[in-house]
């Protein structure tokens, strides 16, 4: 009996055991989530993964109940101090997880910090906050220029470059739409819609230069904060926001650009939009023509006078044969247009016509590829062979191990023959922003910033020991010791 009594005190044990290292049984709803601190507005490898030393972050929660929603708040935490701001988070996907800012990053003075993290719908939980101690300090490692500066510098130059990708691809879109408004039989009601349509377009264009000219100025600033060491949070928090603006007004110049062309494809015909489509192409093939035109006599000169060297040289001959084929491709496509265009007026042979203009613009947007390229690297042999003469666009810090990049360079698009442009391959680039969605609000005094802080410890917070885990023990050793005890000999 007394085997017995042990028996079941040693099962209770180990199940008591079993709840305490096991808090997803044991913890309520509410209290099953974990949070992590992430560096930037990207996501961590792997993604449940703690960055304790950031530059801008957001906070990552996991697990939590589905739908939940609460609040958060970091404190400035020994040694540096520092104020404490307080945000909210949620609603929590179906998995329980969510994140804060919802999109870009957070930013903070430097310092040490301690999030709490609490839940409150659809309950209230008991229990305490769930938290992370972390570090900010984005000039320890941004120094000589490497580190999340150069991470960030790196970030803008893409979102500028898809920026000005979206930018050519709209305007592309919109020289097709003069084209239709100028040659196409269009009905009233044909001719407002594509109008319509193409004055957002428009806004939105000039929304989209505006954010990359003030995007291009943000460069400039960030790396000359990065060769010169001072300011660099100043330029990291206003680069984080042009990268928020350029993704936001590159996002409305794509989905104005899908508009105008829809507003095209329902109101058009598809000869009339091959007719345009061609129309435009030519018209941007003879702008590229001019451009690389000039190169090329520029490069003469400087040939002449024995200052090109051998690169500028063999450029300048690969320059001089795209233009060649730049030149015999315009043909083809100007005799094609006026083919379409008799067809179209007669109505005879329009199907013809129309495949016919297709391959001559596939040909020519070829050739305007190639003669884009003919004149950037003729410009690179001109800038070596000459180093006084400016050809290039871009903001180069001299003397320095950091440029910008070149910037405020329209791209070339040539439309396709679908008789709708499509953004192709429009994809967002990396983000983050300055806490514009959720972000912290400031209540009490200034953090101390701790200058040179490199590799610094992080101090984590434990748990006290689980009182259902002692109990466990205690019930262990006793059902041990009724398990030793010697079986009683019946009285005889």
């Amino acid at each position: 009996m007394r085997r017995s009594t042990g028996v079941v005190g040693l099962i209770a044990a180990l199940a008591l055991l079993f709840l305490a290292v096991s808090p997803a049984y044991a913890d309520p709803p509410g209290n099953n989530g974990d949070v992590k601190i992430h560096e930037g507005a990207g996501e961590s490898n792997p993604m449940e993964a703690n960055d304790p030393h950031v530059c801008t972050f957001h906070i990552h929660g996991f697990n939590f109940d589905g739908s939940a929603s609460g609040t958060w708040r970091i404190e400035g935490w020994p040694p540096t101090g520092g104020g404490t701001y307080n945000g909210t988070w949620g609603p929590a996907d179906a998995s329980g997880n969510w994140r804060e800012p919802k999109a870009g990053a957070m930013t903070l003075p430097a310092g040490h910090y301690k999030l709490f993290v609490w839940q409150k719908l659809p309950n209230d939980p008991p229990g305490g906050p769930k938290q992370k101690v972390f570090w900010v300090d984005c000039g320890a490692q941004a120094g000589n220029g490497s580190g999340q500066a150069e991470k960030v510098r790196s970030e803008l130059q893409a979102a500028i470059n898809n920026a000005v990708t979206v930018k050519g691809e709209l305007a592309t879109e919109m020289g097709v739409t003069a084209q239709i408004l100028a040659t196409a039989n269009l009905t009233p009601a044909q001719r407002a819609a594509i109008e319509a349509a193409l004055a957002a377009a428009t806004v939105a264009q000039n929304a989209l230069t505006a954010a990359i000219t003030a995007a291009n100025s943000t460069l400039t600033q960030l790396v000359t904060a990065i060769n010169s060491g001072s300011q660099i949070n100043a330029a990291i928090n206003a680069a984080v926001q042009a990268i928020a603006n350029l993704n936001l007004t590159a996002g409305t110049a794509a989905s104005a650009n899908a508009s105008l062309a829809g507003a095209i494809t329902a109101n058009t015909s598809p000869a009339a939009q091959a007719q345009a489509q061609l129309a435009n192409a030519i018209s941007t093939a003879n702008g590229v023509g001019t451009t690389l035109a000039g190169t090329i006599a520029t490069a003469q000169g400087l040939n002449a006078s024995g200052q090109l060297n051998a690169a500028g040289q063999a450029a300048l001959v690969a320059a001089l044969a795209a233009q060649t084929t730049l030149a015999n491709m315009l043909t083809a496509a100007e005799n094609a247009l006026t083919q379409l265009t008799a067809a179209i007026n007669s109505n005879v042979g329009v199907a013809a016509a129309v495949a016919a203009a297709a391959t001559a613009q596939s040909n020519l947007g070829a050739a305007v590829s190639g003669a884009v390229t003919a004149n950037a690297n003729l410009n690179a042999g001109i800038s070596a062979s000459s180093p006084t003469t400016t050809t290039t666009t871009g903001t180069t810090s001299t003397g320095t191990t950091t440029t910008a990049g070149s910037t405020n360079t329209e791209s070339v698009t040539t439309a396709g023959m679908t008789g709708s442009s499509v953004v192709a391959g429009f994809e967002t680039s990396p983000q983050i922003s300055a806490g514009s969605q959720g972000a912290a609000t400031r209540t009490q005094g200034q953090s101390q910033a701790v200058a040179g802080i490199q590799n610094l410890p992080s101090t984590s917070t434990s748990q006290g020991t689980n009182p259902l885990a002692l109990l466990g023990a205690i019930l262990m050793a006793v059902g041990g010791a009724f398990l030793r005890r010697p079986k009683e000999q019946p009285a005889g």
